[in-house]
């Protein structure tokens, strides 16, 4: 029943207005918001709108190439009411391809800002085409993609998420439009990564599971077959040094004493009486 009220409130809670059906209040002013890195002339983030229109034009049933893999980072910044994304993709494009066309679901709450990409370790333009609907359209250049050949794209990004420890959170994922090459559990990682002191529960599209942390930081992470439009779960106040080996032997320690000191004193007690 909580996954299903969770699951309720992420999507199409008063507060969190949903995905579909609720285009976000990102306006024209999304493609000046979203940073373009420097590009090489006649790629998206040198030719502009122009190019990233193309995309409207691109026929999806005979995509540019496949997607192999793709992994999600996410660091909540609580004091800084922030989230910190980098996301890996390994992609494999085809012949003649110079771009990727990517999504980004439109959240009233959770607007991508700061968009920096990489192909290769080769700095790549980023074009969005601001306009209606439920999601973001755009191109990231693929700079000296070889036909068939795997490459990497590593993107970052920021998202405000203010207020998060009181409310399920909501990531966008830039989502890569081209096809799985072999879909299978693990095609999509992600991991959250949360300062000591707060904790990640529940979670979207798939349940979140505790991996080892290092340092002051907690980790989860979250595995799905395919790339999903966002990344959801919930942060609370982390109860887990509570419950700690030493915690709970303390606990039963003091439990014993009692067990053995209480009888005594209300025997004392009632002979006073």
């Amino acid at each position: 029943m909580n996954e299903i009220l969770f699951l309720a409130a992420l999507l199409t809670g008063s507060h969190l207005p949903g995905m579909v059906g609720a285009a976000g209040r990102l306006g024209t002013t999304v493609a000046s918001r979203l940073d373009t890195a420097a590009a090489e002339p006649g790629e998206p983030g040198a030719s502009g709108t122009a190019t990233a229109a193309r995309w409207w034009r691109m026929d999806l049933d005979r995509p540019g190439g496949f997607l192999l893999s793709a992994r999600f980072r996410a660091r909540i910044e609580v004091d800084a009411d922030t989230t910190t994304v980098r996301l890996t993709y390994v992609l494999q494009p085809g012949r003649g391809v110079t771009e990727l066309p990517v999504s980004i679901a439109r959240l009233e709450d959770a607007e991508v800002r700061g968009i920096r990409a990489s192909w290769n370790g080769r700095a790549a333009g980023v074009v969005f085409v601001a306009g209606g609907g439920a999601a973001l359209h755009g191109a990231i250049a693929l700079p000296g993609a070889r036909p068939d050949v795997p490459g990497t794209l590593d993107l970052t990004y920021t998202v405000p998420t203010p207020g998060a420890a009181d409310r399920p959170v909501r990531v966008p994922v830039v989502a890569a439009l081209w096809p799985i090459a072999r879909p299978q559990p693990g095609t999509f990682t992600a991991e959250i990564v949360t300062a000591r002191g707060m904790a990640a529960y529940e979670g979207f599209p798939t349940r979140l599971r505790t991996a080892s942390g290092g340092g002051n930081d907690r980790r989860y992470r979250l595995a799905a077959p395919e790339v999903p439009p966002l990344v959801g779960f919930r942060l609370a106040q982390d109860l887990a040094p509570w419950f700690t080996m030493a915690a709970l032997l303390a606990a039963a320690l003091l439990g014993a004493i009692l067990g053995f000191v209480l009888p005594g004193w209300r025997q004392k007690r009632r002979r006073a009486l």
